[in-house]
C-alpha cells in the first residue's frame, strides 16, 4: 500500500490536476491566437490558474510559486503579481502531533521545568509547521515553532514530481531565457535546507547581531538555542499590530505611517549596502508594529546574498537615478545581467532610456498616486525590457529587485507622500554618518591608535625615497626636447613619479586630519605643516597627484602614437 507522501499517491492526485491545467493554457493560447484574448488578459488567466492549482497542491508547490513570483525578468510580470498571492495558510496539525515532535527534540519531555506554560491552541499554520504560543520559567514570552511530522516524505515526494512536471514542461514549452528544469533544482537545495530550522536560527542570530540589541526602529527576535533543533524553532514573541492589519485600516496617523514606511525601506537599504544579506519575503505579514513603535521582522526561510561587487553597482545605479544620470544607469545595469550572444542590447538601451525618462517626468507630477511615482514601478518596466530582449538578471540581483518590489508594495500602501528619491538620499547621507562613526570609534582605541601610528609611519618613511626618485629625474630633465618618442616616454615616468608622490602626500596628509581630528596627532606627523592638516588641503593634493597621473599616461600614449 502507497503512503500518503509517497510519490506514486502524490502523482496519482496531482496528474488530473496537471492535465487539466495545461489543457486550459492552450486553450487560452488559441485564444490568443485568435484575438479572443488580449496578451495582458492571457498572462493573468495563466498566472490565476497557476496559483489556484498551486493552492489546492498546497506545500512544495506553493512555496515553489513563491519562488517564481520572483523573477519577473523571466516570467509575465501579471503571472509573477499572481503568483505572488499565494498563501502558505493550511489547517494546523493536531496539537498531539506537534507535542510528539517536541518530545523527540528535547528528549523525551516536554520541559515543562523550563517551558511553564504553553497555548494548546496555534497561533499560525504554514505547509511545513505549525507555531504556538508560550511562556519560559523567567517569564519570556516566545514562539515555538514546530515542524510538521513526516513533511520531510512529503517534500521529497513533491520535489521528484516538480521536477517530472518541469521536465515536460521545458520540452513543450519556453518562457524567455528560464530553464525550468533548473529552477526547480535550485528550489530544491533551497527547500532542503529549510527544513533545517537551526539555519534559520543562525540566519536570524547573525542579523540581529549585526543591527545590535538596541536597534532604535528594527526588532529582529532573539533566539533561544537551548530550545531549538533541526525540526524546532523557538524565538521570542512579537507582540503588536501587523502591517498588514495595518495597511488594510490605515488606522494609524499619517505621520506615524510615513515613519514606519521611511524605518522599513531605510532597513532594506541597510540590508543590501552594510551587510551583504537580506530578508529576501518582507510583505506585510512578516513585519509587526510593536507597542513601542518599533518595527519586527520574522520567517527568515528565504535570505538572499549579494556580493562586494553587486552592492557597488547598485550604488551606482542609486546615485545614477538620484542625478538623473541615464548612461552611468544603463552601464550599471548592464553590469548585473545575464548576456546571451543573441540578446539585443541595442533595443534594451532604448527601453531603459524611455522607462528612466518617463519615471523621472512622473517624479514632478505630485498628483499622481505614490504607486505611480514608486521605484518599483521603474523596476518593473526594466524587467519587461530584459524579457523582451532575451536578457535576464542574475539569481542574486533578482531575489534583491523582488524583495524590493514587495517591500515597495508596503511602503506605498502605509505613505501616500513617500518619496523615493529623498530617502535613497536620506539613507546614504545616515550610512556616511555611521562610517564616520565607525572610523572615529576604532582610532579611538588602543588597537587603532597603533595601527594608525605604524601606516603612517611607513608612508612617512616612503618620502625620503620618493624625493631621491624625483632629484634623479629631475637631473636628467634640464633640457627637455619634445620632438621624440624617447623624450616623452622620459618625461612620462617623470611624471607618473611626481604624481605618485604628490597623490601620496595628499592620502598622508588626509589620515593625518582625519586621525588629528579624532585622537590627536601622533609622534611621525609632527613633521606635517599645519597648513596640510586641513582636509581641503589634504584632498586638493590627492588631486593633483592624480592629475599629474592622467598626465603622465596622456603623455605615454601619444609618445606610442608618434613613435
Amino acid at each position: 500500500m502507497l503512503s500518503s507522501h509517497s510519490v506514486g499517491h502524490r502523482l496519482v492526485r496531482l496528474l488530473p490536476r496537471v492535465v487539466l491545467l495545461l489543457l486550459a493554457i492552450t486553450g487560452a493560447r488559441i485564444l490568443l491566437r485568435f484575438g479572443r484574448m488580449t496578451p495582458a488578459e492571457f498572462d493573468h488567466y495563466v498566472g490565476r490558474e497557476l496559483r489556484d492549482n498551486m493552492m489546492r497542491a498546497s506545500g512544495v508547490f506553493v512555496k515553489f510559486g513563491q519562488i517564481l513570483s520572483m523573477r519577473p525578468d523571466v516570467l509575465p510580470y501579471a503571472v509573477c503579481q499572481e503568483l505572488a498571492q499565494l498563501l502558505d495558510s493550511v489547517a494546523p496539525e493536531p496539537y498531539e502531533e506537534s507535542a510528539a515532535t517536541l518530545r523527540e527534540s528535547w528528549g523525551g519531555t516536554l520541559r515543562t521545568n523550563e517551558i511553564v506554560s504553553m497555548e494548546v491552541r496555534p497561533l499560525a499554520a504554514a505547509s511545513f509547521a505549525t507555531v504556538y504560543r508560550a511562556v519560559l520559567a523567567n517569564g519570556t514570552r516566545v514562539a515555538v515553532k514546530v515542524q510538521r511530522r513526516h513533511i520531510e516524505g512529503v517534500v521529497r515526494a513533491d520535489l521528484r514530481i516538480l521536477h517530472l512536471i518541469a521536465l515536460v514542461l521545458d520540452s513543450l514549452t519556453t518562457f524567455g531565457r528560464l530553464s525550468i528544469t533548473a529552477l526547480v533544482e535550485d528550489f530544491a537545495a533551497w527547500t532542503q535546507e529549510e527544513l533545517d530550522y537551526t539555519r534559520e536560527a543562525a540566519q536570524m542570530s547573525r542579523m540581529r547581531d549585526a543591527l545590535g540589541d538596541d536597534s532604535a526602529w528594527m526588532v529582529i527576535p532573539r533566539v533561544h538555542w537551548e530550545f531549538c533543533s533541526t525540526r524546532v524553532l523557538v524565538v521570542d514573541l512579537l507582540e503588536g499590530t501587523w502591517l498588514s492589519e495595518l495597511v488594510a485600516h490605515r488606522d494609524r496617523e499619517r505621520d506615524d505611517r510615513d515613519r514606519i514606511a521611511r524605518a522599513i525601506f531605510s532597513f532594506l537599504m541597510r540590508q543590501a549596502f552594510e551587510l551583504g544579506y537580506f530578508h529576501a519575503d518582507p510583505h506585510a505579514g512578516n513585519l509587526c508594529l510593536l507597542d513601542d513603535g518599533r518595527i519586527g521582522l520574522v520567517d527568515f526561510g528565504i535570505i538572499g546574498h549579494i556580493g562586494k561587487a553587486f552592492q557597488e553597482t547598485q550604488v551606482t545605479l542609486l546615485s545614477s537615478i538620484e542625478t538623473n544620470d541615464i548612461d552611468s544607469a544603463f552601464a550599471a545595469l548592464s553590469r548585473i545581467l545575464e548576456i546571451p550572444p543573441d540578446a539585443d542590447m541595442d533595443r534594451f538601451r532604448t527601453l531603459v532610456e524611455r522607462n528612466f525618462n518617463s519615471w523621472v517626468l512622473r517624479q514632478h507630477q505630485p498628483n499622481l498616486p505614490t504607486v505611480d511615482r514608486s521605484a518599483s514601478q521603474l523596476l518593473i518596466a526594466n524587467f519587461r525590457a530584459a524579457r523582451e530582449c532575451n536578457l535576464a538578471f542574475s539569481q542574486p540581483a533578482a531575489r534583491y529587485y523582488r524583495a524590493f518590489i514587495v517591500l515597495d508594495s508596503v511602503i506605498v500602501s502605509l505613505s501616500d507622500s513617500f518619496n523615493h528619491r529623498e530617502e535613497i538620499s536620506r539613507y546614504f547621507r545616515e550610512r556616511s554618518t555611521r562610517v564616520t562613526r565607525q572610523i572615529r570609534d576604532r582610532l579611538g582605541t588602543a588597537e587603532g591608535r597603533d595601527f594608525a601610528r605604524a601606516l603612517l609611519t611607513r608612508l612617512t618613511g616612503l618620502a625620503p625615497q620618493l624625493a631621491t626618485r624625483i632629484e634623479q629625474e629631475l637631473q636628467q630633465k634640464q633640457q627637455p626636447d619634445w620632438s621624440t618618442s624617447q623624450s616623452r616616454l622620459g618625461w612620462s615616468n617623470f611624471l607618473r613619479v611626481a604624481g605618485w608622490s604628490v597623490a601620496l602626500f595628499g592620502v598622508l596628509a588626509l589620515a593625518s586630519a582625519i586621525v588629528d581630528r579624532t585622537m590627536g596627532v601622533p609622534p611621525p606627523l609632527a613633521l606635517l605643516p599645519a597648513l596640510f592638516l586641513s582636509l581641503p588641503m589634504a584632498a586638493l593634493l590627492a588631486g593633483a597627484g592624480l592629475l599629474l597621473l592622467w598626465a603622465s599616461r596622456y603623455m605615454r600614449v601619444n609618445a606610442f602614437r608618434h613613435g
